[in-house]
């Protein structure tokens, strides 16, 4: 991650450049990347697009894909719900003369 931000054009490599370790995340170790680049919008636009683009490369040079989150759906005969009667159903189905 490191070497991504010093091969970016837009990354002031007269400054400070950082990669920190900020969390564990359920399937990810979270970094964060802190560099200099012009304060114009246009140009933080375009640095942080820059350094993106350097990131994922690096990490798919590396081999390390980027996790995302993942949903299993179940259709086993037990996930299936409990049917519920609306009140409307009971307005609707004819009175049992033993209620």
């Amino acid at each position: 991650l490191q070497e991504a931000l010093e091969a970016c054009e837009t990354v002031k490599q007269s400054e400070t450049k950082d990669v920190q370790c900020v969390s564990f995340g359920g399937s990810s170790i979270d970094f964060k990347l802190l560099w200099w680049s012009g304060s114009r919008p246009a140009e933080q636009r375009e640095t942080y697009d820059e350094v993106a683009f350097a990131v994922k490369d690096a990490l798919d040079e590396a081999g390390i894909t980027i996790p995302f989150p993942q949903s299993t759906l179940s259709f086993r005969e037990e996930s299936v719900p409990i049917p519920l009667r609306t009140i409307r159903d009971e307005k609707q189905a004819p009175l049992n003369e033993d209620s």
